[in-house]
């Protein structure tokens, strides 16, 4: 009962006490926890505030147990980081390991935000022999979250988006030791909260250095992961230009062909010419009319196709159709765009050649005869850029968040994310959704 006989030389009820400080060291960093990645909820919001209200009064109960048995109040709140774990993942809808990551990112400013409280609670209100439950502390806890508040949304908001829309899944196995060891330091060497220690320089200069450290080696974390997306995007418009290359390699070696299937029609048309003269001359109109017939089937087939004006679009979509031919897939195209676009040439490419790409990867999957794919594009007002691309898909795409897994890595697919990063660049807006059988994906572009 040691704690409770330190605790008496405070005003209030203890127990009360005890209470306020449970939410004021719980509740606010749940939100920080929750409300940047709010938008991947599996469940309706009402049933996270409801499982977060009856998780808090089950900490508190088990808080004031422990309390009234003479144990520390701090082995609850064990358990309870576990319990809130578990129903962290159980509601948003996001790879573990990034939850995981994100989680004891938000565990160690709780306990960095706390040692600071503690600290100045200690140095302002001494006459106390424990400070950590009492209400002053609770009251300096509140303050200087609510000063840190708007800089702290700012900041779990980006982290959090950056860690979702990370192409590089596997990394989040290891990483998460990042925070884990940041944790198990604050703990071995800043850990004891009694007053004679708390009240120590040493132990506010040890939370503040952690927290640069912290915040130092986010930021180093996070930047390596745009550079690693940026390389992605990259990759992505290489690999739709060395599709653009190839079909151009083929076109010229069709040219060449045709070419020398011209001078050869050239060197035979005289006689040709000579014979049908000669049918001419003699009044045999039936012969000559079988003989054009004839020749007729020995010209080659003109099996070139345009789809639109713009050539980097119309070569892109040609080299797709043949590959949807040869894969016995439907290919539907109303393509009204003209040869200047308002977008770049590579940022244009991209996205076609991304959700062509797509498309055709999705149908290639299914054994039905029925595969198709419709694409759609026209300019509107002059220069926005409207795009539909849907597709027969059989089985339902698996998605992480609102975000798609990509089906040849078990990680989102780069190739949607680039797509959105383009259309955001332009003012655009992206649509992607499933709905009986079809996958619908729309760009709306607005350039300036």
């Amino acid at each position: 009962m040691r704690l409770r006989k330190q605790g008496e030389e405070l005003s209030m009820s203890l127990e009360l006490q005890l209470i306020i400080n449970v939410l004021v060291t719980t509740l606010p960093y749940r939100f920080l926890a929750y409300y940047p990645l709010w938008k991947y909820i599996r469940f309706k919001g009402y049933l996270v505030i409801s499982a977060t209200i009856i998780s808090e009064f089950v900490f508190i109960a088990w808080s004031l147990l422990f309390f009234n048995s003479g144990t520390n109040p701090k082995y609850a709140e064990i358990v309870f980081s576990i319990i809130c774990f578990a129903i962290y993942c159980l509601f948003i809808k996001v790879d573990i390991f990034k939850l995981f990551f994100f989680y004891l990112f938000t565990v160690e400013y709780t306990m960095i935000i706390r040692g600071m409280a503690v600290f100045l609670t200690s140095l302002l209100f001494s006459e106390y022999s424990t400070v950590y439950y009492s209400i002053q502390n609770s009251i300096i806890q509140s303050i200087i979250f609510a000063v840190a508040l708007p800089f702290m949304i700012l900041f779990f908001r980006n982290t959090a988006e950056r860690i979702v829309e990370s192409p590089q899944s596997n990394i989040w196995k290891t990483i998460w030791m990042i925070p884990a060891l940041t944790i198990f330091i604050i703990l071995m060497f800043t850990g004891s909260l009694d007053n004679e220690i708390t009240k120590n320089w040493t132990f506010l200069i040890t939370r503040i250095c952690l927290i640069i450290c912290t915040f130092t080696v986010y930021y180093i974390l996070l930047r390596s992961f745009d550079i690693l997306r940026e390389h992605a995007m990259l990759e992505e418009r290489a690999k739709q230009a060395e599709a653009i290359n190839d079909l151009q390699k083929a076109q010229y070696n069709l040219i060449l062909k045709r070419i020398e299937e011209t001078k050869i029609a050239r060197h035979d048309l005289r006689q040709h010419l000579n014979l049908i003269q000669a049918y001419i001359d003699d009044g045999d109109q039936e012969a000559l009319k079988n003989y054009l017939e004839a020749y007729k089937k020995t010209l080659p087939m003109d099996t070139s196709q345009t789809y639109c004006k713009n050539y980097a679009v119309d070569v892109l979509v040609r080299y797709y159709a043949e590959q949807a031919k040869i894969n016995n897939i439907n290919f539907y195209t109303s393509l009204d765009l003209p040869s200047e676009l308002s977008v770049s040439e590579p940022d244009t490419c991209v996205i076609f050649g991304n959700l062509i790409e797509n498309a055709l990867e999705a149908c290639q999957r299914e054994k039905s005869s029925d595969k198709f794919i419709r694409i759609c594009g026209q300019v509107l007002g002059g220069s926005s850029i409207s795009l539909t691309i849907d597709n027969s898909c059989e089985k339902r795409p698996i998605q992480e968040g609102k975000e798609y897994v990509s089906s040849k890595r078990s990680e989102i697919g780069t190739g949607l994310i680039s797509v959105k990063n383009i259309a955001e660049k332009y003012n655009g807006v992206t649509i992607f959704k499933y709905e009986d059988g079809i996958f619908f994906a729309s760009v709306l572009l607005n350039p300036i």
